[in-house]
């Protein structure tokens, strides 16, 4: 978990410039985990050319945005079943963790 998406992935578009983290793309090549999640760029989801997930060489990076509502965007991480889906108020899309890619956007 980290507080920043990695610099240069849609999970850190504010839909006029990337606001990520440039260390945290070196850590995720050097250590490879699995899966960041982050936050920080609250627009990303939301915005054309950004998102809530991403993958970079093996590893799956989330980051869920944020809208007002009495149910936040949300990501759930089914490990068992090797999916992720991320909810808002603009729909759902999901991910299989097995995928090379992150899938085109479907909510727009």
């Amino acid at each position: 978990m980290y507080h920043w998406p990695p610099l240069g992935s849609p999970t850190c578009w504010t839909g006029t410039r990337n606001y990520g983290d440039a260390d945290l793309v070196g850590w995720i090549d050097e250590l490879r985990p699995d899966i960041v999640l982050t936050g920080h760029v609250h627009q990303s989801p939301f915005k054309p050319d950004g998102s809530w997930a991403d993958h970079i060489g093996d590893t799956w990076v989330f980051n869920a945005g944020h809208q007002i509502g009495s149910v936040p965007a949300h990501i759930v991480l089914d490990l068992a079943e090797g999916r992720a889906r991320w909810d808002s108020l603009m729909g759902s899309e999901e991910v299989l963790l097995s995928a090379a890619e992150a899938p085109a956007r479907t909510v727009f």
